[in-house]
This record gives structure tokens, sequence and C-alpha cells, in this order.
């Protein structure tokens, strides 16, 4: 009888008591593990095997009992005096903030895995050597505040802020409140330091004197009366400039469509941290609003995007004379009927990650495609196709059960796996 394939997906997997009899009783041995505890014995004897392993980490353990475990997703903060009980490896999916006072707690870690950012004070930036970053490392002034990654201080921030503080933001300080006192800041002598300031043009002098980084720092300098937009993706409408007004740097992407033409006009230095979508004949006007921008895509017709899904017939061909972009769409279906020629000279697709088409359009739809995932029939389609191939293997010509002793694979999906 022929043997069966161990297959494990874990967070963690402890291999330091395996033994010969397990792992001989398996044809093959597959671990896929975030952290691998393993020892001198149990090193040797999964290399005399079939046994492949991928792990980010591989940490040797000799003691007999297993160190202990402390998983957290999201943020998770070392502190002094936080120490582990006993040799405990720390795993923090997310963000990992190391108070400045925190060295003794940091050390007493047998082993610290970030898949994410960490932010620590500069003086123990050399100090890491018990961790492993998958991720980013931010390293901050260590007598500074440590804020939020966008950080928005409100019209209370100029009574509640220490006096002689200095406020380190990661990524974007917003000052944008009409009733922040920034000269109050001044004089309580507080100090912003961060990659990037947005801020009204009145306040240019006041906020250079907060800077603690002003030659480095880039700023963003809006009309007096500009506004600070937290969307991934918004649209221009009607709706969008009332509520923002005209003037505004948006933290995502900014959208386009054919109703938001007679608007663009209306716009004064917009500010995009993003992607701006727009047709070909929005783009002169939109670029004499003196924007600013990351990326501008200048695409085909009437724009359709951030929709689940999207069928493209002929009648929705027929009312878009100019063409038809799809942008950012999940599932997109074209009519069997659209031919190859209307698809190379009409449509455009980019970030969607189904297009179904049938194979006589694959080619033209390949070629007017950008950044998707999966271009070709439909997946009803190709599960027919999977189950009719499925049931001819099983069944034959004649509708006869062929004999099969191959043993199915055994799979094991888990959080911790003792092997």
């Amino acid at each position: 009888m022929e043997k069966q394939e161990l297959s494990v997906n874990c967070a963690i997997c402890d291999a330091r008591k395996v033994t010969e009899e397990t792992l001989s009783s398996y044809a093959s041995v597959s671990i896929n593990t975030g952290v691998l505890l393993s020892n001198a014995r149990s090193r040797l004897l999964l290399g005399r095997y079939s046994v492949n392993v991928n792990s980010a980490t591989v940490i040797d353990w000799e003691q007999e009992e297993a160190p202990a475990f402390s998983t957290h997703n999201g943020s998770y903060e070392i502190k002094a005096g936080t120490l582990p009980a006993r040799p405990t490896i720390l795993i923090v999916n997310g963000k990992l903030s190391i108070s400045p006072d925190a060295a003794s707690s940091l050390s007493s870690y047998l082993k610290i895995v970030v898949n994410g950012t960490i932010y620590c004070p500069e003086s123990l930036s050399s100090s890491l050597g018990n961790v492993e970053i998958n991720g980013k490392l931010i390293a901050y002034p260590d007598k500074a505040i440590l804020t939020k990654s966008v950080f928005l201080p409100n019209r209370y921030f100029h009574r509640t802020a220490k006096e002689g503080s200095l406020y380190y933001t990661p990524k974007l300080l917003v000052l944008l409140d009409s009733q922040l006192d920034l000269p109050a800041l001044a004089e309580k002598q507080v100090r912003f330091s961060a990659q990037k300031v947005v801020l009204h043009d009145k306040d240019l002098e006041t906020v250079l004197e907060l800077l603690e980084n002003p030659d480095t720092a880039d700023l963003a300098i809006l009309p007096d009366n500009g506004t600070y937009i937290m969307e991934d993706d918004a649209v221009l409408n009607d709706a969008f400039l009332q509520k923002y007004g005209p003037s505004f740097y948006i933290n995502g992407n900014l959208s386009l469509n054919q109703a938001s033409t007679p608007l663009i006009s209306r716009l004064k230095n917009p500010h995009i941290d993003g992607t701006v979508l727009l047709s070909a004949d929005q783009e002169a006007a939109f670029l004499a609003t003196d924007p600013v921008y990351k990326e501008l895509k200048v695409l085909r017709g009437q724009i359709l995007t951030n929709r689940i899904s999207v069928t493209i017939d002929r009648n929705l061909l027929s009312l878009s004379p100019d063409g038809i972009s799809c942008t950012d769409c999940v599932s997109v279906k074209l009519d069997p009927s659209i031919t190859p020629e209307e698809i190379h000279s009409l449509l455009h697709f980019s970030d969607c990650v189904d297009i179904s088409c049938t194979e006589e359009q694959k080619s033209a739809v390949i070629s007017v495609a950008e950044d998707y995932v999966s271009i070709g029939p439909s997946l009803a389609s190709k599960a027919e196709n999977l189950a009719g191939s499925i049931l001819g293997n099983i069944f034959g010509k004649n509708g006869e059960m062929p004999e099969t002793n191959a043993p199915a694979p055994c799979i094991i999906n888990t959080t911790t796996y003792v092997l």
C-alpha cells in the first residue's frame, strides 16, 4: 500500500521530538510555517528523510520544556517592566512599538518576529539582535512622543500638548483645523517632526518654526480653505465638492467620470496622494487646475471603476462611442459577440481581477489589459470543463470505475503543530 503525503501549514511547528517512525510512515513531508523549533537531533533526522521545510524563522531549542509563544495581530507595545515569566517567542502581525525605557524588556524575549512595522527609539535600534523584521523599521528620536502614522491635531491640541515636547509623526502630519492655535503651540515650545506636512498657505511661517526638520519635510501647501480627505478611492461629483470644497488633500485615489467634466474647472490646486483616473478629453482641464498627484492615468471613453461585477454587452458599447475603460473591478464579463477588433479599439482594462471572455477574444483582451489576475473563459465554464474532465477520468469511456490505490494526502492547517 502506498504511503500518504503529509502537508502541514501552521504558524508554529515544534519539530524537536520528531521520531524516525513518524517520518518513515509518510511518502513525503512538507512543512510551511512561520516559526520552526528544532534541535541538533531533529535536524539530522529531517535531513535523512524526504522533508521539505519552508520557514520564515528557525529557532534552535535544546531544552526539554518548549518556550512560550505570544502572538498578537494588530498593534502591540513593549514597555518597561513587561518581562515574560519564562522564555517567550513574541510574534506580532502588524505594528510593534517599543518605548524608550524598554531595553531590558526587549532583551528578555527569546525571539521577536514582526510581520509589519517596528517603531522604536533611535537608541534601541542597534539592540534588536533578537528581532526578525519582515517589514519596516522606523526609528524616532528618543525624547519624542510617537503619534499615529497620520496625525491630525484637533482644536484642543494646543491646550493638551506637553510644553517643550517633540511630537514625531511617521507618515503624515495634517495641520488644517481652523481652530488649532499654532502660535500657542509655538509659545509652549512644542515641536513636530514628520515626513510630510499638510498646511494652509497662511500658516507657512508658523509651521516652519514648529518643525524640527523643516529642511527635509515634504510640505503640501493648500489654499486657506483647503480640506483633508482620508478616502482610499473618491469620485469627483457634486456631493464630493459640497463636502470638501475645491481645494483639498486626498490621502488616496481620485476618479473622474463623465459627470465630473463640468466640475473640473471648479478645482483649485488639488493634492492627490495617489492616482488620478480620467479620460483623455478631461486631461487638459484637470491639469489647468494646478494639481499635485503621484500618478495620472488617462483612460479612454467611459470609465467604470471600483465595481464588483461589470458586464460589457452590445448595448453598453453602443452608448460609449469613445470606448470603455474598466479599472479596479473584480469581475468583468464580455459579451461573446464583441469582436477582437472592437476589443482592441474600444476597450481598456487595468487592475481587474477576473476578465471573462471567449478563447477567440482572449488575445485581444490581453493586448489592452494591465495588472490583471485572470483572463479567459468564465469560472463557471472552467468548473464545467473540469467536472467533465474529472468524471471522464473517474468513469472512463465505458462508465466503469477505474481501480486506484493512491491514498489521499494528509493536509493539516493549524496555528501550532507538534511533529
